[in-house]
């Protein structure tokens, strides 16, 4: 991925805080942030089974972090499958669920939100200014 200045950014920082290890995605636009809703529409309704997130065009992977979210019949947190690799499955309401949490940061939100709480590997933060 070539920064350009203009993307989302993705990345993992192991020690957030005492007892958290954050994902973070932050840094964007409000177009970036349509777009990342519209793949989280795309796992709730069923169209998609797995998304790349640092693969989506407008999003720029700090330092290799890497995020892989997934459709499955039950929620399961975070896990770490490699070193700055993680992966997130969630059933499809609990998506749709994630997209209501995405969607005030569409209309300018500032502030941040908690996507994904801290119950496995990691937590996943959604912050237009990296900062919680």
């Amino acid at each position: 991925c070539v920064f350009n200045g203009q993307a989302m950014k993705l990345e993992y920082l192991a020690e957030a805080s005492s007892d958290c290890q954050l994902l973070r995605l932050f840094d964007f636009t409000t177009d970036e942030v349509a777009k990342l809703r519209m793949a989280i529409n795309d796992l709730a309704t069923g169209r998609i089974e797995r998304i790349a997130i640092h693969e989506m065009s407008n999003v720029v992977a700090v330092g290799g972090c890497k995020l892989v979210l997934r459709v499955q019949d039950r929620d399961h947190a975070i896990s770490r499958v490699g070193p700055l690799s993680f992966e997130c499955g969630l059933t499809t309401d609990s998506w749709d669920n994630v997209s209501c949490l995405v969607e005030p940061f569409e209309a300018g939100s500032d502030g941040y939100q908690w996507l994904i709480p801290d119950s496995g590997d990691a937590s996943l933060l959604l912050s237009r200014t990296g900062l919680w």
